[in-house]
């Protein structure tokens, strides 16, 4: 509404300063050079007001619609996109075991372990030892802490049942 009165007020404002400037000359009688600087005062007047109040709303205008134009256009790409991948099943990566992970076998089964040639352990440099015998240590560790959780579960579902 605030928009509104402004451009009722300025509409007045412009009507009754048109009336007053284009009235002027009818009441006075003027020489011609006095009428000729009266006419170019209201040709400057309707230039001025072009350049500050028409041309900038113009553009403003163009503006506008053209970033309509633009924001409507990546929408209906945005929808399309979310449309096609709602069409497609989920992304689901494939998952890849570790090396040492033995597939298709029972948790009671014994798993071979290979032994290494005497020519592995020449090559093997004493950082390659020491980190195997450090992981060894930590999966023992893994192990050690699994185990126990599973006790205290089996003690849980004695107590409960």
């Amino acid at each position: 509404m605030e928009g509104f009165m402004l451009l009722s007020m300025l509409s007045l404002a412009m009507f009754f300063g048109s009336y007053l400037a284009g009235s002027v000359p009818l009441a006075m009688t003027f020489s011609e050079s006095k009428l000729r600087f009266v006419s170019i005062f209201g040709a400057g007047l309707l230039v001025g007001t072009a350049l500050a109040v028409i041309i900038p709303e113009g553009v403003q205008s163009i503006y506008e619609a053209e970033t309509e134009t633009h924001n409507h256009q990546y929408h209906k790409e945005a929808e399309h996109i979310l449309e096609e991948s709602a069409k497609q099943p989920p992304f689901n990566p494939p998952r890849i075991p570790p090396k040492e992970a033995q597939l298709n076998q029972l948790p009671d089964a014994k798993v071979p372990v290979p032994e290494q040639s005497n020519e592995q352990e020449k090559i093997e440099s004493p950082t390659d030892s020491n980190n195997r015998k450090k992981r060894e240590s930590e999966n023992k560790d893994i192990i050690s802490v699994f185990a126990r959780r599973l006790l205290q579960i089996e003690k849980s579902v004695e107590k409960s049942s």
